[in-house]
């Protein structure tokens, strides 16, 4: 995953174990077939207030998509892709970001490089202020070969994408930064289901963070994903006064294979749909 965890980092000693935490956690690169529930609508999907959209984005495209995509960058998007030192890295970043603003772009009216952005503390991009239509909220999050989208009509929206794989010190990041429970859950797993349900816990939390973009005033262990795995699972939030679990939705996303994949939206029941950007089609 090549975002930044600034949104998790602190500045004392517990900040420095949780960005190892996250460091730990943010190798990986797979290529593999999105699943089967994604595809590409034949129509520009409506946005409303009661369903949110989830994009799935494969990074790895031809040379012509990437000149098409680096034709809607800024010219400081530009630049940033410039100083990337491998070719591959600079590709994936061009992918991500252009498709970004063709998303976006199909919400709002408008052609992708007229798209502007600022960025909050903690580096997330929103829409700046020379944006009509500032009620989309979006998120993004990337991982070996894929980019996932959130995007939401005036809500609050985060989305994590991991790319799943064993890491040895798991059941370390989970016992300072998972709730009791969520740990004790992880120690009566199997070894081979173990590494997939950490993943599982973590990219919930992580949406969450992005979510509300202030990281530092919910520490990792407040965030307590409830019943585990599964259609009935629900998100705690506690700030050390109060415990508050109707504010969120956990959104429904399936993650591709050797994937896990979280969304997390403002309000209650909200539902999730899931496209496949296609640059192929219509909406290219």
């Amino acid at each position: 995953m090549g975002r930044s965890r600034a949104s998790i980092r602190r500045l004392d000693q517990v900040s420095a174990q949780r960005a190892a935490a996250a460091s730990a956690v943010a190798d990986g690169k797979t290529m593999l077939t999105p699943p089967a529930p994604w595809s590409a609508p034949t129509l520009q999907p409506l946005l409303s207030r009661h369903c949110v959209h989830a994009w799935l984005v494969h990074l790895d495209q031809p040379c012509e998509v990437l000149n098409h995509l680096s034709l809607t960058l800024s010219p400081d998007e530009r630049e940033r892709a410039d100083r990337y030192r491998f070719a591959r890295d600079r590709a994936c970043f061009i992918t991500g970001r252009g498709t970004l603003r063709c998303i976006l772009a199909r919400y709002i009216g408008c052609r992708p490089g007229d798209l502007g952005f600022s960025y909050g503390p903690q580096g997330r991009p929103e829409l700046d202020e020379r944006t009509e239509h500032k009620w989309v909220h979006f998120n993004v999050s990337h991982s070996g070969a894929f980019a996932l989208y959130g995007v939401a009509w005036d809500r609050r929206i985060g989305v994590d994408l991991e790319c799943v794989r064993g890491i040895p010190e798991a059941l370390s990041i989970a016992r300072h930064f998972f709730s009791p429970s969520e740990y004790r859950a992880l120690l009566t797993a199997t070894p081979e289901k173990r590494q997939s349900q950490f993943f599982w816990y973590w990219t919930r939390k992580e949406a969450f963070l992005k979510a509300t973009g202030d990281g530092l005033a919910h520490p990792l262990r407040n965030v307590e994903i409830l019943n585990g795995p599964g259609d009935s699972a629900r998100l705690l939030v506690s700030n050390g006064q109060k415990t508050d679990e109707a504010g969120w939705s956990l959104g429904r996303v399936v993650p591709p294979e050797g994937y896990e994949a979280a969304l997390v939206v403002e309000g209650r029941n909200i539902g999730t749909e899931m496209f496949l950007w296609d640059y192929t089609g219509r909406f290219s």
